[in-house]
């Protein structure tokens, strides 16, 4: 999601330079959440890669969720 509003800001007909600053505050759920995202997008890649299980990527996404309760 955050990707799509980046991109949004380099759309056609942009000439100026743009830069993206994005603020987290430390230990919030928006953090975790960010944590998830990266970490989903790794297992995005090393599953497209090695074919990973159904079972690994819900065992994955359960971890996922318990960081939220943390």
């Amino acid at each position: 999601m955050e990707d799509q509003a980046v991109d949004r800001v380099h759309r056609i007909g942009q000439t100026c330079p743009v830069k993206v600053i994005r603020f987290i505050v430390k230990n919030s759920v928006e953090e975790k959440m960010i944590q998830i995202c990266k970490r989903k997008s790794a297992l995005a890649n090393i599953s497209v890669v090695e074919h990973q299980s159904r079972e690994e990527m819900t065992k994955q996404r359960l971890e996922e969720l318990k960081t939220l309760f943390e």
